[in-house]
């Protein structure tokens, strides 16, 4: 990428002549991901051998929907990189619920269960493990879709 003006900030190599990629807001840095992870894990849902995959594009989803909303009620960006956050699905659940944006006052069960994985990166790496616990599927796109919801109500095809 080459950098170009103040007002554009990339452009796009390989495309077509004069095409620029515009700013992304850090609301916006966090949600198209939150979107693309849930689609993938949805695509997962089910598949004989895909229980991972699925419980680690869940939990990819999660954290960048529930930093999205954080940042959207000007939530401080540096915070959410913090130790205590990065990566904390329940924390980010907890803070999300304090400025009364989370779907529900608690992280429910599926929440927890991906955060047991997601937090001590047991989805990436297994090493010196037996398995892993992934929650139920069903729940989980179920809790996403109302969590995404939030994000982008009414956006086409969540379920």
């Amino acid at each position: 990428m080459e950098k170009t003006d103040a007002k554009f900030i990339a452009h796009a190599r390989g495309t077509a002549p004069g095409i620029r990629l515009l700013p992304v807001s850090a609301a916006d840095g966090y949600m198209y991901p939150a979107i693309d992870f849930f689609f993938g894990c949805r695509a997962l849902a089910g598949a004989r051998r895909g229980a991972r995959g699925f419980a680690s594009l869940a939990a990819q989803s999660l954290e960048a929907a529930l930093k999205c909303l954080l940042v959207r009620a000007s939530f401080d960006v540096n915070k959410l990189k913090s130790h205590q956050l990065r990566h904390n699905l329940v924390g980010l659940w907890h803070e999300a619920a304090q400025l009364g944006i989370a779907v529900e006052p608690a992280p429910p069960d599926w929440c927890k269960t991906l955060n047991s994985g997601h937090q001590s990166f047991v989805f990436r790496y297994t090493e010196g493990r037996h398995g892993y616990v992934t929650p139920n599927q069903h729940e989980v796109l179920t809790g996403l879709t109302q969590v995404l919801e939030l994000i982008e109500p009414g956006a086409p095809d969540w379920a």
